[in-house]
């Protein structure tokens, strides 16, 4: 282990764990949007019934996150808030534990940092007030970054046994754990020349998957198909991913137009600069951990030009811990007040994505359904579309979303009589049915409901 922490970095570590807490515990109670009150129907159903829950096609994770919602449930109840306290707390332990993980590696200097990065970092905290299993991902892939890193260290049997239980761990939490792994398997291949330990660790953590396999395998024939990326696809989308990565956090966090180019340049040639100077120091160790950012982003997208799959820029937050740890020790390799400069730096150009994430509301979804549930009886013509919609709402109010049995519009035709509620702009209308609806509810620029939706909706199509 490194030096000992000073009373300076005890406290400033101390202050990295509040900052986090504070800002994942603000506004807890946003609605849910569907793929949390998917996620909150998964965790309802039986523990016999979750496999069944996990493969229709909708949710399609592995189970540890909703086994462990279900328990926080039980405890703390079913409010908003109670339900995305559980990935607050993940989040505050993943700082805590960003914090323990860089001082085992780099000394108390480069845990300090690691802990300042995880803490602020847009992305860690969006995802810390999800009810979805991305903020367990980040922490249990940084445990798993961390043993791995120790293992390959110190040749230390205890380490190998901790990845290959983190891995393990890992795979049930997030299906994209997959792809961590193979960039640590892919590591130990170049930087060990005995081979045992890792295929040993690799063979517990596979017979520990095998139960699931058979579950996985279904969740795979159940997706939805996806359009076919091309190359030029996917050098757009990591384009646009190392720009989120770098200065911000998920979609709705962009930087003004023309920002973003000229800060991810002054940002990639100053990591450049700390990641030559880490280098010197420890070689192995940042090609391991830049190997496990760039496979965990990159290997996805390749894989999606032969059969399509889900690669929203959320599920690459599987990087983040490797992220956090190499940025901590790069700068540990440069002088102190470049150090400080850069540290700074980064912080500084996250203020702006994480003020325009907390100044707009996450979600509607209650809002419309407390309108319905006052007027409900009063004759409205409302409508769900897209049918998944339906999913939250029937968190919200179960009977308008049976009276709206989830149609899915087509044209004007479909509208059918009765409640139902608006959620989303029906994309697929003609212009001259797109007018015709104009006229009864306001629409946004993009074609999607805000706020407005509650208010305009207290007028009777026709008024």
């Amino acid at each position: 282990m490194s030096d000992q922490p000073s009373s300076i970095h005890k406290w400033l570590c101390i202050a990295a764990v509040l900052a986090g807490l504070c800002l994942r515990f603000h506004r807890l109670g946003e609605s849910l949007w569907y793929d949390e009150a998917i996620s909150v129907r998964t965790a309802s159903a039986a523990l016999s019934q979750m496999p069944h829950e996990l493969t229709k096609g909708e949710d399609s994770n592995p189970p540890l996150y909703p086994i462990l919602l279900k328990g926080w449930m039980g405890l703390f109840g079913g409010t908003d808030a109670a339900i995305h306290a559980l990935s607050a707390v993940i989040g505050v332990l993943a700082v805590a534990s960003a914090w323990w993980a860089g001082w085992m590696l780099g000394g108390p200097g480069a845990g300090m940092t690691a802990a300042a990065l995880m803490s602020l970092h847009p992305w860690a905290v969006v995802y810390s007030q999800e009810a979805r299993a991305y903020e367990l991902l980040v922490l249990v892939s940084l445990w798993s970054c961390l043993f791995l890193a120790r293992a390959v260290r110190e040749r230390d049997r205890m380490w190998w046994a901790l990845w290959a239980a983190a891995s393990a761990v890992n795979l049930y939490t997030h299906n994209y754990a997959v792809f961590l792994l193979i960039a640590q398997a892919l590591w130990c291949a170049f930087a060990l020349h005995r081979r045992r330990e890792p295929l040993a660790a690799l063979a517990v953590v596979a017979l520990a998957y095998a139960p699931w396999i058979v579950f996985a395998l279904k969740q795979t024939r159940a997706l939805p198909q996806l359009a076919p990326l091309g190359l030029r696809d996917v050098v757009y989308t990591l384009y646009s991913e190392a720009g989120l990565w770098v200065m911000a956090g998920p979609m709705v966090c962009h930087w003004p137009p023309g920002y973003l180019t000229p800060l991810l340049i002054v940002r990639l040639g100053l990591a450049v600069w700390a990641f030559s100077a880490l280098l010197r120091r420890e070689r192995r160790l940042a090609f391991g951990l830049l190997a496990m950012i760039a496979l965990s982003v990159a290997v996805p997208m390749l894989v999606s030009l032969a059969r399509p799959i889900y690669t929203t820029g959320r599920h690459n937050i599987v990087a983040l811990p490797a992220l956090c740890l190499l940025m901590a020790l790069a700068l540990e390799s440069v002088p102190k007040g470049a150090r400080l400069m850069i540290l700074g730096f980064v912080l500084m150009t996250w203020t702006y994505p994480l003020a325009a994430y907390f100044s707009a509301p996450k979600s509607y979804e209650r809002q419309v359904a407390d309108f319905v549930r006052a007027h409900d009886g009063d004759g409205y013509r409302m409508v769900v579309s897209p049918e998944y919609r339906r999913v939250t709402l029937a968190h919200y109010y179960p009977k308008a979303a049976e009276a709206a049995g989830g149609v899915e519009v087509r044209s004007l035709d479909d509208l059918p009589k009765g409640l139902i509620v608006v959620t989303e702009y029906p994309r697929v209308l003609s212009a001259a049915q797109t007018n015709m609806l104009e006229r009864y509810y306001k629409l946004d620029d993009k074609g999607i409901f805000g706020l407005s939706t509650v208010e305009v909706l207290s007028r009777r199509p026709g008024d």
